[in-house]
């Protein structure tokens, strides 16, 4: 093969790269994924502030796509209401990003359509790193986080329970018929989390449907 011939080949792989990939699309930046996820930031974000949460770390679960999408919009969102927040990935460097900012609220943001062992695993390693820095914070999990069981999950592992179990200032997300809840810790034992108090609500608003 001559020179003209390589320099055909290997100006032809990026191409057929490129269209596989814009066929196949990536669900995680498809707008009928996302933008679900940005209307609860938004709510999130509205309830939060009305609810005098400042210095929040907004963490994602590492390596999801859609927790960093919701993570950024969340962030954005408080520090246009004129809150400290931070946009932090979970995993090594967690807790040297929580000494630098010094945040008093953690929001803990994990799912995003990952397989559930893998957010499992990802929750429970950030909470134990949690457990191990040994500061206490006001702790906020996200909607998905706590209504697929994760939280839940979680205390069973004996450092995460004693991390939290003394926590008065647990929180979470709930979304039911079209309202975004803030709610908080009820019920805390070894044999499960509940969040029965209801805070404050806000109506969760879809504006990818408004015309």
């Amino acid at each position: 093969m001559n020179r003209r011939d390589l320099i055909k080949v290997a100006l032809s792989i990026p191409i057929a790269v490129n269209f596989t990939y814009a066929k196949e699309g990536n669900k995680f930046i498809d707008p009928k994924t996302v933008n679900p996820r940005l209307d609860v930031a938004f709510a999130t974000a509205k309830l939060l502030g009305k609810n005098n949460f400042d210095k929040i770390a907004v963490v994602f679960m590492e390596n999801s796509q859609l927790c960093a999408v919701f993570a950024g919009a969340l962030v954005t969102g408080l520090r246009m209401l004129g809150k400290e927040a931070w946009y932090i990935e979970g995993g090594k460097n967690l807790i040297p990003l929580l000494k630098k900012y010094s945040p008093d609220v953690l929001y803990m943001a994990y799912f995003g359509e990952l397989p559930d062992e893998e957010v499992q695993e990802a929750l429970n390693a950030d909470l134990k790193q949690l457990a191990k820095y040994g500061k206490t914070f006001k702790v906020v999990f996200h909607v998905s986080t706590l209504q697929r069981g994760y939280v839940g999950n979680a205390i069973f592992e004996e450092d995460i329970y004693n991390y939290l179990k003394d926590n008065k200032e647990l929180y979470a997300m709930k979304v039911i018929e079209g309202f975004v809840y803030l709610s908080k810790v009820s019920e805390f034992s070894e044999f499960g989390i509940s969040f029965g108090k209801n805070v404050d609500k806000i109506k969760l608003i879809r504006f990818a449907e408004v015309k």
